[in-house]
């Protein structure tokens, strides 16, 4: 008897422990599944966001390569620009050299048109003298 009551209490025992870890069994079981569900959302989150560092990487890798694009056109436009301001510059140096020349071309040409108008004036005078020679001649001649 006594040995039933121990195997009773034994098996009673073994039935509030065989509860005990079920109830434990299925806290864990609840906390595995809540852990899952955790990873698993983890998870989503992790590829969500290495989708979306992607998306950025390759706007990122665009916007720098128009940046670069852009730096260049640049350096060549100022590039561009020098030169066409050394040309400038050329022309502007010519164009003072071509109004100097002018200037001396324009100021012999009015002395040359004045010794022209001196000579003119020099022939007209022997003219006159010749003729006036000419007719003393003629006269002295007729005179005879």
């Amino acid at each position: 008897q006594q040995e039933l009551r121990n195997l009773t209490k034994h098996r009673e025992d073994v039935g509030v422990t065989l509860y005990g870890q079920q109830q434990q069994l299925a806290k864990l079981q609840l906390n595995l599944e809540r852990l899952h569900d955790e990873f698993a959302q983890a998870n989503k989150t992790r590829l969500d966001e290495e989708a979306a560092l992607t998306d950025c990487t390759t706007q990122y890798e665009q916007r720098r390569k128009d940046v670069d694009d852009a730096s260049r056109r640049l350096t060549k436009s100022q590039a561009e620009l020098s030169q066409l301001g050394v040309t400038l510059r050329q022309v502007e140096e010519y164009n003072e050299k071509m109004k100097a020349e002018i200037n001396v071309t324009r100021r012999a040409t009015y002395k040359a048109e004045d010794n022209i108008k001196d000579v003119e004036k020099a022939k007209l005078k022997q003219d006159l003298l010749i003729d006036s020679m000419n007719e003393d001649i003629k006269r002295l001649s007729e005179q005879k």
